[in-house]
């Protein structure tokens, strides 16, 4: 009888010992699955947050464009009045300007 309760008692520590490495085992596996979940949710949030920045930008460009839009016409206009200014009316600045020059040099 006590040969038989020492098997018992083998046999069901050797159960004990396959279920405590199955459980160890599985929670292996499950810390494995759950990192590996994890690791594919923090590259979608990382995807989401990259196309989400890419959007924010090209909105900005955008409303930056249509900002300056005007301002560069208007300096364009601008230059384009400066190269059309009529030759005789630069001769005349220029005439008057060394003319200032010249008196004031000339009188001091």
């Amino acid at each position: 009888m006590a040969i038989e309760a020492i098997k018992e008692i083998n046999s069901a520590e050797e159960k004990a010992k396959k279920i405590i490495e199955d459980a160890n085992f599985k929670s292996k596996e499950i810390l494995k699955e759950a990192e590996d979940l994890a690791k594919q949710e923090y590259q979608k949030v990382i995807e989401h947050a990259k196309q989400q920045a890419s959007k924010l930008i090209d909105s900005a460009v955008s409303e930056g464009e249509k900002i300056a839009k005007p301002i560069l016409e208007e300096g364009d206009d601008e230059v384009k009045k400066i190269i059309n200014i009529n030759k005789d009316k630069v001769d005349k600045a220029v005439n008057l300007i060394i003319d200032k020059v010249v008196n004031r040099n000339g009188n001091s």
